[in-house]
Parts: structure tokens; C-alpha cells; sequence
């Protein structure tokens, strides 16, 4: 392979969720020496934007083609891991885009890597990774660089979320290899079990394939634990009965003929239930917590109730927790849904719980526990109190941002929110904060207040922002106050412009002090 060709070389890891593409691409880099592939293109690329500290407003392939120049200077090669979706939606987006028509957006794609090489991730066992995925949504947790024996703890089983974890892998898996083999890509397909079981022959193949060498010496050492636990196991088995048992009852011929119908046979029209919630009357939690409801269910009518098959082959019968609207012509947010999959019998009781987690929530609020059934549901006699318990970060983003939201910055994984003005930040070091357009901050909880923020700025001294101003920055430069208009971040440079004289002033992001 030539030097030319080496230098516009991209590696392209196409992957599916929680088919073991973190540990293909670390074991890669330690026994190839190729660049750790992380996923770049989720959303707006923002961490390669805040890798090489580029402007938000830089078209996305921009900041593409400037993540590949940087990592090609370093190590000859680009490496890039991507989910399906990802890929898609940002290829297709930048079509949307683009002022002329695109007949091949994905196409474009290979034109953006050069000469692109392809490992295909890959994992046999679809049940045992759409348990995974759920586990990993459900956590917040994508990998995990020390083990944490409580991640566990707020977790809890439903079929129809792995399901839809089940069918989201084929469909991406499918996806993937249409892409590959409608355009006749050569690509190296790594089976994470073959991986696992012979890391050395695995890697070293694909290492091959990829035109790099193995090195024999290395002890192979993952930086990530593995997530997975007995409660794995648990849930692999429920749904793979569960499973087993939709398929045996499609086949009955019963169902078939639509006899398996509620108000058929001793069913009754409307489940007679005794719904209860045992362990809770208040519940107090912070805002990025979760908490378990249990509950049980009897059946305290006179009938059976037999399986309702709907048209995607599921038992609708759950139980939910819905928060009680103030306003009564509101739909109820259901917070969290659970399948009831084994349906209790006359007198019989069984066990339900249900993962209340809130997101960003810093309200009190009340809700209500559900059973509900085809053509209706059956209301908890007891409601449930919410008590939002605020620490310092949260009582500091309350008091001066009002309004807090979840943020869609995957690639920050977790503690990322959005508010006004400001927009996506960074909280997990609070009170150290990270902002796109300024860098590190040092918040300023003494001095903030409704609607006015502030904080150190390691490059500016001091910051201080109105909310009701947008654009207009306080700032203290060499000790002396100056009010300026922040214009945008650009090439690692802050642009702020003096209102009264117009002069244009720049000065790099702000940086965190090294501890």
C-alpha cells in the first residue's frame, strides 16, 4: 500500500448496537496499532467538535473532513465506528441539505472516507444482544471503564422494549449488509463470539485484511468492563419464553380462527383486578435517578383471562404509571410501562414492577398506577407522590436556568442538558462545567441568579451572561469589566465585537486547569 494511498486511507467499522464493536475496535488498537474508532458521526459530530474545539455552526462534513485531516497527520489512517442509524441519518441529512439533488447520498459517503475499509461487527446471538441494548438503554451506560455493582439496582425486565431492541439490531444488521453488498464493498466480518473465543486469530485476521500487522507480544487488556450480569441471564430466558410461547400460540389453530379474543369462552368482557402498590407512597429521587415500583395484581374475578393476540403476535395486557395531568384536556405522560406476561388465574396474585425514571424532571409531581387491558384499564385506588430531591447542581441549574431539558448528545453519553441561551452543557465535573462555544467554566453559584449566569473563564477571567440578552457577554479582560456581543466560536477562536467602537476581539476556549 503506498505512502499517498495510506495518507487517504479511512477504516470504517460498521457495527450494530451491543454487538461488541468496543472491544473489537481496543483490541485492534492494541495489538495493530489502529486508531481507537469512535463514533464520530453521531448527531452533529459533536465529539470531534469538541476534540479539535470547531465552531457549532461548521457544516457537519466540515468537521468530518477536519477530524479525518487530523487523525490522518497523527496515524496515516482514519478510523471511524458507526451504528446504521447514525450513518443513515447523517449522509442523507447533508443531502437534505445540499442545493442540488443527490440520487446517492450513502454513496457520497465513500467519496468523503477515500479509500475506505470495512470490519463488519457483528454478534450471532440477537436475543443475548437485544437484552444487552435494553440494559444499556435502561443504564445510561454504553461502557464502563470500572465495574459499578449497583448499575443494576433500577433495572427492570420488559419484553416489549427488547423486542423492539430485537428487531432494531436484524433491521440494522440488514441494512448494513444491503449497503456493503449493492455496491460490491469489500469488507472483513468479525463475529464477536469467534472474537471472544480466539482474540488473537480473530483480530489478527481482520488486521490482515486491513493490511496491518500483528503483534504477537502484546497481553491483550480491555479497558472496559463487561456489563453484562446474571440479571443478563435472567432476562435472556423470560424472553426467550416468551418467545417460544408466541410462537406455540400463533400455531394454535385457535388463534388462528380468532377464538383467542377477549369476551370469548370464560373469559370475561373486563378483568376483575385488585391492583396494589407495595412498597411506596412517596417517592423522593433526584433528578438523574431512577426508582422501582412494585406492585402486585390479583385477579379477583370469576374467570380466566385468556391471552389477547393483537395484530403483532403480543398480549396487550401491561401496567403503567401515568402522571397526573393539570390540565384535564392533557393526555397523562405515561412515565413507564410494564408487560404482565404471566396473566394470574382466579385468586392468584402476581408480582409487577415497574422503573420510574425521570430524566431532568425538577418538579414535584403526582401519578397513578394502571392495569389496562384491551378496550380499557382499571385506575390504582392509591396514588403516588414524587418528591424531587435537588443537590447543588441541581438547585444552582433550577435556580438561575429555569427551564432544564434533556439533552440529544449521544456522544457525551450521559449528564449533558440543555438550557436556555446556552444550549447543550456539560455537568458530570460540576461545578466545572463544558460548553461547546466556550470551553470549561467554573460556575459561579454565589454571584448567579435568576436568569444571570456566571462563572470563571479560564481564558476571560470572569463571564457573566443575561439570559434575556442572548448575545450580549460580560466579561473581564486583564481586570478591567467590558461589555462585548459574542459573535461565535470559529478555529478553537472565541469572536466577541465592542458595541461601541465595532472592534472585533478573539480569544481561545476557555481550558480546565490541570489538577
Amino acid at each position: 500500500m503506498s505512502s499517498e494511498t495510506v495518507s487517504q486511507s479511512t477504516i470504517l467499522i460498521a457495527a450494530t448496537h451491543r454487538s461488541g464493536s468496543y472491544l473489537a475496535c481496543d483490541w485492534l488498537s492494541q495489538l495493530g496499532g489502529i486508531p481507537f474508532a469512535e463514533e464520530y458521526l453521531n448527531f452533529n459530530l459533536l465529539a470531534a467538535r469538541q476534540e479539535l474545539r470547531l465552531a457549532d455552526d461548521l457544516p457537519r462534513l466540515e468537521v468530518l473532513e477536519c477530524l479525518m485531516g487530523h487523525q490522518r497527520a497523527a496515524a496515516k489512517r482514519f478510523a471511524v465506528k458507526a451504528m446504521w442509524p447514525a450513518f443513515e441519518s447523517l449522509f442523507t441529512q447533508v443531502a437534505a441539505d445540499s442545493e442540488g439533488p443527490v440520487v446517492d447520498p450513502l454513496g457520497n459517503a465513500l467519496n468523503i472516507f477515500g479509500d475506505v475499509q470495512i470490519l463488519f461487527v457483528r454478534r450471532k446471538d440477537k436475543a443475548k444482544q437485544a437484552v444487552s441494548f435494553e440494559k444499556a438503554k435502561q443504564q445510561g451506560v454504553w461502557r464502563s471503564e470500572k465495574h459499578d455493582a449497583g448499575l443494576d439496582a433500577t433495572l427492570v425486565y420488559n419484553y416489549s422494549r427488547i423486542l423492539d431492541c430485537w428487531n432494531q439490531v436484524h433491521q440494522d444488521e440488514a441494512s448494513w449488509l444491503h449497503f456493503l453488498q449493492e455496491r460490491k464493498l469489500p469488507y472483513y466480518e468479525i463475529w464477536y463470539e469467534d472474537m471472544v473465543a480466539d482474540p488473537m486469530e480473530v483480530v489478527g485476521n481482520a488486521l490482515h485484511f486491513l493490511g496491518a500487522e500483528l503483534n504477537p507480544d502484546v497481553v491483550i487488556q480491555s479497558r472496559y468492563q463487561k456489563l453484562s450480569s446474571g440479571l443478563n441471564a435472567e432476562w435472556l430466558e423470560r424472553f426467550q419464553r416468551r418467545q417460544r410461547a408466541q410462537l406455540s400460540t400463533v400455531d394454535d389453530p385457535a388463534v388462528v380462527s380468532g377464538q383467542h379474543r377477549l369476551g370469548v369462552g370464560n373469559c370475561s368482557s373486563r378483568p376483575v383486578v385488585d391492583l396494589r402498590c407495595l412498597n411506596v407512597d412517596s417517592i423522593q429521587m433526584s433528578p438523574d435517578s431512577a426508582f422501582v415500583v412494585e406492585c402486585e395484581l390479583t385477579n379477583t374475578g370469576t374467570n380466566a383471562w385468556l391471552p389477547v393476540i393483537n395484530s403483532d403476535g403480543n398480549a396487550n395486557y401491561y401496567v403503567e404509571l401515568r402522571e397526573r395531568a393539570t390540565d384535564a384536556s392533557e393526555d397523562p405522560l405515561v412515565l413507564w410501562r410494564t408487560d404482565v406476561e404471566e396473566l394470574p388465574r382466579r385468586g392468584e396474585v402476581v408480582s409487577v414492577s415497574l422503573r420510574l425514571s425521570l430524566g431532568v424532571v425538577l418538579d414535584d409531581f403526582e401519578c397513578d398506577l394502571f392495569f389496562c387491558y384491551p378496550g380499557g384499564a382499571t385506575q390504582s385506588h392509591k396514588s403516588i407522590s414524587v418528591q424531587i430531591t435537588l443537590d447543588e447542581k441541581w438547585k444552582f441549574m433550577r435556580n438561575v436556568f429555569g427551564e432544564v431539558s434533556a439533552s440529544d448528545c449521544s456522544d457525551w453519553l450521559s449528564d449533558c442538558v440543555n438550557v436556555p441561551v446556552l444550549g447543550d452543557i456539560l455537568i458530570k465535573s460540576f461545578p466545572f462545567i463544558y460548553q461547546s462555544e466556550h470551553g470549561w467554566l467554573y460556575v459561579d453559584a454565589v454571584n448567579s441568579s435568576p436568569g444571570i449566569f456566571c462563572s470563571t473563564d479560564f481564558e476571560l477571567k470572569y463571564l457573566a451572561l443575561h439570559l434575556n440578552e442572548p448575545s450580549i457577554y460580560f466579561v473581564w479582560i486583564d481586570g478591567d469589566p467590558q461589555r462585548l456581543e459574542f459573535l461565535g466560536t470559529r478555529n478553537e477562536l472565541r469572536a466577541f465585537r465592542n458595541p461601541e467602537t465595532g472592534e472585533v476581539l478573539s480569544y481561545p476556549l476557555s481550558s480546565k486547569p490541570t489538577e
